[in-house]
C-alpha cells in the first residue's frame, strides 16, 4: 500500500469538489451554532459599517446555500431575520446598502431554487412585514 504524501496526484477537479464540500459543511455548522441570531443582532445596529459587514456575510451564506438562510426563516418566530431585512430596505442606509438588502431578498425569493413550502411562506411573510411598514407611515426610497 503506497500512502500519498502530497495532493499533487489529485485532479484539479477532485481538489475544487473537496474544498465545496469543506466550504458547505462550514457554513452548515455555523448556521447550527447560532450565526443567523448574530447578524439579526449586527444588522440592529446604527453602525452602517457594522450593518454592511452583516449583509455582507448573509451574501456570503447565500452564495454557498441559499436554503441555509431560507431554513432558518422559515423556522423563526418573533422579531425576525426576514423583518430586519425588509426594515433595512427601506432605512435610509444609503443607494450601495440598500441594493445590498435588495440583493439578499432577491437570492432568497428566487422561485427556481427553493421548495414550494419555502416560495409559500416567504412570500407571505415578506408581504407582511412590506404592509406593516407602508402603513407605519414610512416612505420607499429605492
Amino acid at each position: 500500500m503506497v500512502l500519498v504524501k502530497s495532493c499533487q496526484c489529485i485532479p484539479f477537479a477532485m481538489k475544487e469538489d473537496v474544498v465545496s464540500v469543506f466550504q458547505f459543511l462550514f457554513f452548515r455548522d455555523l448556521s447550527g451554532e447560532g450565526v443567523f441570531e448574530i447578524i439579526s443582532n449586527v444588522l440592529q445596529s446604527q453602525d452602517r459599517k457594522i450593518v454592511s459587514a452583516g449583509t455582507d456575510i448573509l451574501i456570503l451564506f447565500l452564495n454557498q446555500d441559499p436554503n441555509l438562510l431560507r431554513s432558518y426563516i422559515v423556522q423563526q418566530e418573533g422579531n425576525s431575520l426576514l423583518g430586519l431585512l425588509v426594515e433595512g430596505m427601506v432605512t435610509d442606509f444609503g443607494e450601495e446598502m440598500h441594493c445590498q438588502f435588495l440583493e439578499i431578498l432577491r437570492i432568497l425569493m428566487d422561485s427556481f431554487t427553493m421548495s414550494g413550502a419555502h416560495v409559500s411562506y416567504l412570500f407571505h411573510r415578506t408581504s407582511f412585514f412590506l404592509f406593516d411598514v407602508r402603513c407605519s407611515g414610512r416612505a420607499y426610497r429605492l
